[in-house]
């Protein structure tokens, strides 16, 4: 896992920047990172997905937003576990 800085304008992903390193990463690779809404939204698929054995979300407890999704697919299901993370979000402008 790494930790990145995404920074969105307009609710469009505009620079995503490797937070230990600093590098910023290519545009090409945008499209693996999500807005906060596009996190709300992967939420709802996964409730109704048929596919889905558990999902748990945590959020923060200020602002609302969700910090971490965990997603256990059923057992005939291979390979499709995954865990979202989210910390430090705030406003820039």
């Amino acid at each position: 896992m790494r930790w990145c800085l995404v920074e969105v304008d307009r609710d469009t992903i505009t620079r995503v920047t490797e937070v230990e390193s600093g590098d910023t990463v290519h545009s090409s690779e945008l499209r693996y990172f999500d807005t906060v809404d596009e996190r709300f939204e992967l939420i709802h698929s996964f409730m109704e997905a048929d596919w889905v054995d558990e999902l748990l979300v945590e959020y923060d407890s200020i602002y609302g937003y969700p910090t971490e999704i965990k997603l256990v697919s059923k057992p005939v299901v291979t390979d499709l576990d995954a865990v979202y993370y989210a910390r430090n979000l705030r406003r820039v402008r």
